[in-house]
């Protein structure tokens, strides 16, 4: 077990990876907290991001959220299709 202090951030000033193979997680954040730390490294990014949720019910309500905090042109907010998909389907040409 390590013993590093854990660093604080604000969701005003995420922490973005630094190199393509770094991972980040972020946590503690409540409410709409995470939509807005999206936005904020949104901002801060020049290429695209990838946003993956839970289910339907969470991803329109972030895309709701991210609308809110992302009102300018700059940087749209895209949303893929509700397509459901199971393992026992079969698609036949």
């Amino acid at each position: 077990m390590s013993n590093k202090p854990v660093k604080q951030h604000s969701p005003f000033d995420p922490p973005l990876p630094q190199t393509s193979h770094e991972r980040l997680q972020w946590g503690r954040l409540y409410g709409c907290s995470s939509s807005l730390a999206i936005a904020s490294a949104a901002e801060k990014v020049s290429g695209l991001l990838l946003i993956v949720s839970e289910d339907v019910q969470s991803a329109s309500r972030l895309e709701s959220e991210l609308k809110f905090f992302l009102a300018d042109e700059r940087t749209p907010v895209l949303s893929f299709p509700d397509w459901e998909t199971l393992p026992s389907l079969i698609l036949w040409e």
